[in-house]
């Protein structure tokens, strides 16, 4: 089994896109055209030289149609053998694409170096993020150079003067901007029948406006200076420390958005995902550059058809199938062969599944009894400290005493765990609450393969609906994966999908978590058998449904994606799930969880004001708590989820919820 880890290319991006054919035309020269030899009489008379050369004008002039074949091949080759650099020149560019040149200017501020080090060794901020959201008020090189100069036997204070006098406050490239399409009443606000709801739903409407940015325009026109991506759009950022777009939290966002007659903002928030895929060829965990060694859980071709199902609109589709396209090989293309230096996918519009391969591979092939199965696993694509909790992961390894190898493959599986978008969770780790354990880049995670299932399926809706000829080819591969992992991941005994663990793909059943039933989500089964065990495990007193809705683990640690926590697009993706199997039972357990998190999301606003990133599953209207930074406000994909919740159930809450809550 290849699982990629010794093709790991930390300094060029993988090509995910064409490089535009160069046409070479030959502009005619007075310096060096052609000449013609012409066959009249005078022309011997204008040879000079021996009868040998005579000789070749009589030979030409006998034999004109052999000449003129003979001097077209010469031709031809001299031709050939001119252009050959700049063809080997263009092969490279096709299958190669160098990391953005803004992208290697602000890293060596804000992914790795000893600037980095320095102030986040020395805990110049209480919180990592900080200071890689600062932006530099001049070019990164004379900044490193100033800091150069430091010496080496600088304060700390002398340090903290440096930022000050090179840095500007974080955030302060964001500027706040009122959503164009936003209006201050919630447009199914009077469909609402409970008042109370009806009142707290207008009040998550009107957050919107508080959560919009845009860049600013000096991080266009100097992008080396910031960590953030220069958008070409605004976009709803989470909220608190998160002040970016973030890849997973959209979709949930994206959901709320459209029901508050938002499309515009919701369009415009997926075209700067789109952007951003033609630039790095995937879509990274959050706009910034230090994000761009992973992603998260990969969401977009959800959102594109949420979009067209509300617009209709065909060219839509048609606009951001290649961002689609680009993305998927970052999933899906193979590992290379080991020490393989080049990465040789592209972008093929047309949508025809692709076989080349891609270095850093999330792709992985488990060899079972009766075959190969490939699925897809999360795998960031680097071994240092992440920049943005660079002293939480410098400490944790430091505390351990690890070195080198062992070192390093903490660092990428801490990266790993944040691309999982569960940062983090026992899930990931092989003590229950020990995070120096984690392995999560040894782990197959069943929500992200049936992502992906997802993901082949809206491919092939996007092939037929625009008329391509191999919308079969992605729909055979989603129900390939699909089969698959009936066959190696769901377990009968238990009634759940389990994440799997390498090297021998084995289910890891000693723990589960709300992950078991994301192919609920994913519709891969219809068989009602396994549906109703499902069903069953998840009813179950053992199992995860609580007071406050769906708690995400069954292990309380001190990890935020663990017991108590209560996570709003967990919630969200199990009672879309329940929705496709059609039954009384499904629809009561699908109620209960929407019910019981929308009573605890209204206790909590209305105690506090506040929309929680988490909350807590067994204490109603709490927030959650555990992990690497304090409970965060806002909150982006909360809103979304309670607005998505409420709009569904606008006209009967009161006679649904009231048996759950």
């Amino acid at each position: 089994m290849n699982d990629g880890r010794d093709c790991v290319e930390a300094t060029e991006m993988e090509d995910e896109e064409d490089t535009p054919l160069l046409i070479v035309h030959a502009s005619p020269s007075r310096d060096h055209s052609l000449q013609r030899f012409d066959d009249s009489d005078d022309s011997d008379d204008e040879l000079e030289g021996s009868g040998s050369r005579t000789k070749k004008c009589r030979f030409v002039r006998k034999n004109p149609l052999l000449c003129l074949l003979l001097f077209a091949s010469l031709v031809v080759l001299f031709i050939a053998f001119a252009l050959k650099p700049l063809q080997d020149s263009l092969a490279k560019t096709k299958h190669k694409r160098s990391r953005p040149s803004f992208i290697t200017e602000a890293c060596q501020i804000y992914c790795h170096g000893d600037l980095l080090d320095a102030v986040q060794s020395r805990g110049l901020f209480d919180d990592d993020k900080t200071f890689v959201d600062m932006p530099l008020k001049t070019d990164a090189a004379s900044v490193m150079s100033a800091f150069k100069d430091l010496g080496q036997d600088y304060t700390t204070d002398a340090l903290a003067d440096f930022v000050d006098q090179h840095f500007a406050a974080a955030g302060s490239d964001l500027l706040s901007v009122t959503p164009v399409d936003w209006h201050r009443t919630l447009p199914f606000a009077k469909d609402i029948k409970n008042k109370t709801m009806a009142h707290f739903a207008s009040s998550v409407h009107n957050i919107w406006p508080k959560l919009s940015r845009k860049s600013s325009p000096a991080v266009q026109e100097n992008p080396g200076r910031h960590s953030l991506f220069a958008l070409p759009h605004p976009f709803i950022m989470p909220g608190g420390r998160f002040r970016e777009q973030y890849y997973w939290d959209t979709y949930f966002v994206l959901r709320g958005l459209v029901f508050c007659d938002m499309f515009e903002t919701a369009r415009n928030t997926v075209e700067n995902f789109a952007h951003v895929i033609h630039q790095l060829g995937f879509v990274p965990n959050g706009m910034r550059v230090y994000y761009a060694t992973r992603s998260q859980p990969p969401l977009l071709s959800a959102m594109v058809r949420l979009l067209h199902n509300v617009s209709k609109d065909d060219a839509l589709l048609k606009e951001l199938a290649p961002a689609l396209a680009i993305e998927r090989d970052y999933w899906t293309l193979p590992p290379c062969p080991i020490n393989h230096t080049k990465t040789l996918s592209r972008l093929n519009i047309t949508l025809k599944p692709h076989t080349k391969c891609r270095n850093a591979s999330k792709s992985i092939t488990i060899t079972t009894p009766d075959s190969d199965v490939t699925f897809a696993r999360y795998f960031a694509d680097t071994d240092l400290p992440r920049p943005e909790s660079y002293g939480v992961d410098v400490k944790l390894a430091d505390d351990r005493h690890f070195v080198d190898k062992r070192r390093r493959q903490l660092f990428r599986d801490l990266a790993t765990g944040a691309e999982t978008g569960w940062d983090f969770s026992s899930r990931w780790l092989s003590s229950s609450d020990d995070l120096a354990s984690i392995r999560a880049s040894s782990i197959v995670p069943v929500d992200l393969n049936a992502i992906l299932v997802d993901y082949d399926r809206n491919l092939a809706f996007i092939a037929d609906k625009l008329g391509w000829t191999n919308g079969s080819d992605y729909r055979s591969a989603a129900e390939a994966r699909a089969k698959a992992m009936m066959k190696t991941m769901y377990n009968s005994t238990t009634g759940r999908w389990n994440d799997l663990l390498l090297p021998d793909g084995q289910q890891i059943t000693d723990r589960y978590s709300a992950a078991a039933y994301v192919p609920l989500w994913a519709n891969i089964t219809q068989d009602k058998t396994v549906l109703n065990q499902v069903l069953a495990s998840l009813q179950a007193s053992t199992g995860l449904l609580k007071v406050g809705g769906v708690v995400t683990t069954q292990l309380k640690t001190t990890q935020q994606w663990d017991s108590p926590a209560a996570w709003a697009p967990l919630q969200l993706l199990l009672a879309d799930g329940l929705a496709h199997m059609d039954n009384t039972t499904a629809k009561d357990v699908r109620h209960s969880i929407m019910c019981r998190f929308l009573n605890s999301m209204a206790l909590g606003y209305n105690n506090t004001g506040y929309m929680f990133e988490k909350y807590d599953a067994f204490q109603p209207g709490q927030s959650g708590s555990g992990g690497e930074y304090t409970p965060q406000l806002g909150f982006g994909w909360t809103n979304g989820v309670m607005l998505t919740m409420m709009r569904e159930l606008a006209d009967d809450y009161d006679s649904v919820c009231k048996p759950f809550i």
